[in-house]
């Protein structure tokens, strides 16, 4: 399931985290801004992850889902307003990377729409009860 995703990414993350770190410390290019930006970040970590462990119920995950794309779309505008700013170029390839990605996700969403049953019934749908 989702949850057992989830967790195996968080775990991957971590792993590939301390990787980096210790190849980054053992060349020791480190910077203070490095710094800055790591405990910046802890605290949504340490505190982040486990209150995100106990919210996602199967009960709450399409909620949480709906907030994640929410912030997700947020965090892109700030980023593009702020960093891309008047730069015409930039902006077209925002706007068709946008374009070919909200058309595949629904041509996705219109071609793989069945229910449960019908996933779990290949031979086509049940017919109805009388």
């Amino acid at each position: 399931p989702e949850s057992a995703l989830a967790a195996t990414s968080v775990v991957v993350m971590a792993a590939c985290s301390v990787v980096v770190s210790v190849l980054r410390l053992v060349q020791g290019d480190i910077s203070r801004d490095v710094y800055l930006c790591w405990s910046a970040a802890l605290w949504i970590v340490v505190l982040g992850a486990p209150i995100g462990s106990l919210m996602l119920t199967p009960s709450r995950e399409a909620l949480c889902r709906r907030v994640f794309y929410v912030v997700a779309l947020a965090q892109f505008v700030i980023f593009a307003v702020l960093q891309v700013r008047g730069n015409a170029l930039a902006w077209t390839w925002i706007a068709v990377s946008a374009h070919l990605v909200l058309v595949v996700v629904l041509l996705h969403r219109r071609c793989c729409s069945g229910s449960k049953d019908d996933l779990a019934n290949p031979s086509g749908p049940r017919p109805a009860a009388r």
